[in-house]
């Protein structure tokens, strides 16, 4: 039997750049707290992937989510990502403009009910949805 997957996506804004707090508290809804050290195969099945593309639009693939801590706080980040799936999970992909306040994610997951959990970390903090 085929395995249904529900994909849903989300785009929002903040009133103005959020704090790196509320980005942990996305990521850890994403991926879970323990994958802060954003772990790859064969130390999981699968992997998360964090990086972040500085004002010169030069990417950088961090090896733990404290780089990306490190250049956002310092104000060196014009967008920011994370990507994966750990151990079978749902898959996600999030990424964050702090320029516009602005966020989107893609979540890929068994089930409604998982999927609108996750986009739902992401519309606790950004709320405004932009109409044209």
């Amino acid at each position: 039997m085929a395995q249904t997957i529900v994909t849903k996506r989300y785009k929002g804004k903040a009133q103005e750049p959020v704090s790196w707090e509320a980005l942990l508290r996305i990521f850890d809804a994403l991926y879970g707290e323990n994958a802060r050290a954003l772990p790859k195969y064969p130390s999981v099945i699968g992997a998360v992937y964090g990086k972040w593309i500085d004002g010169d639009n030069v990417q950088h693939e961090a090896a733990s989510l404290d780089e990306i801590e490190d250049a956002y706080k310092k104000y060196k980040t014009a967008s920011i990502a994370f990507s994966g799936s750990i151990n079978n999970g749902p898959r996600s992909s999030f990424q964050y403009l702090p320029s516009k306040a602005e966020a989107f994610i893609e979540v890929q997951a068994p089930d409604k009910k998982t999927a609108d959990q996750l986009i739902g970390s992401v519309k606790k903090e950004f709320l405004y949805i932009e109409r044209y």
